[in-house]
């Protein structure tokens, strides 16, 4: 299951992964359907998925999937882990 996208610039360097107070924040301020650490499920993670040469297109990846790791592996998308620790 991928969740709602958001469409960043990619220019924040290498990165390791996301904080999820980081990941609240890209709604606008909008609460998620997700809204507290307990709730996201524990092997969620970040899938960066290119657009072209300045933006991703970034989704919740909540539920693995072997059709979504198949992609992943095939056209070397990023995929980054969910921290609960603040940034």
């Amino acid at each position: 299951m991928i969740g709602h996208p958001w469409i960043i610039r990619n220019d924040h360097g290498f990165k390791t992964g996301y904080a999820l107070d980081e990941v609240k924040n890209w709604n606008g301020g909008l609460p998620l359907a997700i809204a507290s650490p307990e709730e996201m499920p524990r092997d969620a993670k970040i899938i960066e998925i290119p657009i072209d040469a300045e933006r991703n297109l970034v989704v919740l990846y909540l539920i693995p999937n072997s059709a979504v790791d198949a992609a992943i592996r095939t056209y070397g998308w990023n995929l980054y882990p969910i921290s609960r620790q603040p940034s």
